[in-house]
């Protein structure tokens, strides 16, 4: 993770400075003055820029700090922003660009934070005592803080529903900055606002445009000693940018792929890149020992907040195969926004609920199993959590009726799902190798927002890219979830195929939820036999014991369950207990 931590206060204390550098890792960047702040800054050398004055006296004078990858729009190009460049942007400049980032601007006496127009980054902060305590990461907060504890009304969409819906932090009395977000400190004061993705449904554009937009995150201009490694999978939306590069770059285009080669998606990339004829790296590693997974697993929980089930990391460590000083990535993810093809669930179960404001439909069709091990009443604050978060979404959306269901749900897809899944998972990528994510750029969302839906529905857009630059590449099949389908198959169609193939067990079983409870058996029945679970008021132990004994007999149906709640346990104990996590 690129990240930051900071405390202001009248009085920072050598004690104070030991306390915070306890907490974060070690730092690239120190800002110190006695009377105000102390803010730390570390990672990536190309995701964690910053810059400073000082005064006369030779104390600190102004100083600002970027985490994450910004891009500046030039002419026909966009360019990926150096130090220099940031230190001479103004505050109107920051607040337009493309890329996500956190920017931390401080002077004459006044510190600003800043994030992204989508939310792909984030900042979360708190009042202790006499400071505020900041931070790119929530359980290092928790930790200055002392004695957090869960929201379980704020962690309830993010636990029971596809995704959280607010920008709220889940632990209590700890604050998050959501899109456009901007906080200011002055006099001890705070002032705050954010405001979720607002596109121009007037504007008219052709999908032409859309793709000369997407040519300028595709071929930016940048100032950086690596090279592009494309992440390429068996999916739609890697396969329309992979047709843009090849026709770009021919066999000159490197790709990459997470995973091994049983998995459909890495063996679908591999073979693409067989019959095309260019470089594609496979980046696999070997299984982890018993305390490396668990030290993987405790540092990928806590900096991702409960997105993805942790035995995710047996994937996604991989990406640390790739050197940051050799390659930046690129990644298509988020691609099905484009394709008008997130929140069906929504369209086909919702649509009546969005209109008359029935939250018990909104439920029902965005509900999502992760694990339900929680006593009653805990149960019931995530409900009403949920009742409330859809109350606010319903409310500050925009009239279905105006501007279109696809286009609603698109956009709320931009507003939830993009920042709440993406941000957490985002920041700790961005401490690895510096990256992007072309399909959620703002400029390229506004110029998708302004085609009319009927030309993006069954993936037009991206049909017509790749019929235009690669039309061999259509001879491939599709990878949908873990099912081979068809390229040419319609999308319903296809979505059947791949849930009969599930279903009559035809398709790809990741085995990484079974083999990280393998690895960690000891350690699971440890965690499970002891106090702090049974005792932990939130949790139906009852319930749980049965589950993991369950599972360990035999019963694999559990792995989901089960890995989930290991997941959240050792999340919360992070933000409640970090000395005993």
């Amino acid at each position: 993770m690129s990240w930051l931590f900071g405390v202001t206060g009248q009085h920072i204390s050598d004690k104070l400075i030991s306390r915070c550098r306890a907490i974060h890792t070690r730092e690239t960047v120190l800002f110190v003055d006695p009377s105000r702040f102390y803010f730390a800054a570390g990672g990536l050398p190309e995701t964690c820029l910053f810059g400073q004055s000082q005064t006369s006296g030779g104390q600190v004078g102004e100083f600002w700090v970027s985490l994450g990858c910004a891009f500046l729009d030039n002419g026909p190009t966009k360019k990926i922003l150096s130090q220099n460049d940031w230190a001479a942007l103004s505050d109107t400049q920051i607040d337009s660009l493309d890329g996500h980032f956190v920017h931390l601007r401080a002077g004459n006496r006044k510190i600003v934070f800043r994030t992204d127009r989508i939310g792909l980054r984030t900042l979360y902060w708190a009042e202790a005592s006499d400071e505020i305590v900041f931070s790119t990461r929530l359980d290092w907060v928790a930790a200055f803080v002392g004695g957090a504890k869960i929201d379980f009304g704020q962690l309830g969409s993010r636990w029971l529903l596809y995704n959280q819906l607010s920008y709220e932090s889940p632990v209590v009395n700890i604050r998050r900055l959501g899109p456009s977000g901007k906080l200011t400190i002055e006099e001890g004061k705070v002032v705050f606002s954010s405001k979720p993705f607002d596109p121009d449904f007037s504007r008219s554009a052709r999908p032409e445009d859309f793709e000369q937009t997407l040519w300028k995150f595709l071929r930016p201009q940048e100032s950086l000693r690596q090279t592009r490694s494309f992440g390429l999978s068996g999916g739609f939306d890697s396969r329309t940018l992979l047709s843009m590069l090849l026709h770009s770059e021919g066999n000159a285009v490197q790709t990459h792929s997470f995973g091994t080669r049983a998995e459909p998606d890495v063996s679908m990339a591999a073979r693409i890149a067989r019959g095309e004829g260019f470089r594609h790296f496979i980046c696999e590693v070997p299984p982890p020992t018993a305390g490396e997974a668990l030290a993987l697993l405790r540092s990928y929980v806590a900096q991702t907040n409960l997105a993805e089930p942790g035995h995710g990391v047996l994937k996604l460590r991989q990406y640390e195969r790739l050197d940051p000083r050799k390659f930046y990535l690129v990644d298509g993810a988020f691609g099905e926004i484009s394709r008008r093809f997130y929140m069906n669930r929504l369209l086909i179960k919702g649509v009546g609920g969005i209109l008359r404001r029935d939250i018990a439909t909104l439920k029902h069709a965005l509900r999502q199993k992760r694990g339900e091990f929680f006593v009653s009443e805990v149960m019931e604050q995530m409900n009403k959590g949920i009742e409330r978060d859809l109350g606010m979404i319903l409310d500050t959306m925009p009239d279905p009726r105006s501007i279109g269901f696809g286009n609603y749900l698109d956009l709320w897809v931009v507003r939830t799902r993009v920042p709440n899944y993406g941000a957490d998972e985002q920041a700790r990528v961005d401490g690895i190798i510096l990256n992007y994510m072309p399909f959620v750029q703002p400029s390229l969302l506004a110029c998708m927002f302004a085609i009319p839906e009927h030309a993006r529905k069954g993936s037009k857009l991206f049909k017509r890219i790749i019929s235009r630059y690669r039309p061999g590449l259509s001879k491939y099949p599709l990878v949908k979830n873990t099912a081979t389908v068809p390229f040419g198959m319609p999308k319903l169609a296809a979505m059947a195929l791949a849930r009969a193939m599930t279903k009559l067990g035809l398709a790809y079983l990741d085995p990484s939820p079974d083999e990280l409870l393998a690895i960690l058996r000891e350690f699971v029945l440890d965690a499970l036999h002891s106090r702090e679970t049974s005792e932990y008021a939130a949790y139906d132990f009852p319930k749980i014991s049965k589950m993991v004994h369950s599972y360990y007999a035999g019963d694999k149906s559990l792995r989901s369950e089960v890995s989930w709640w290991l997941t959240f346990d050792l999340w919360r104990r992070g933000i409640e207990h970090p000395a005993s996590k």
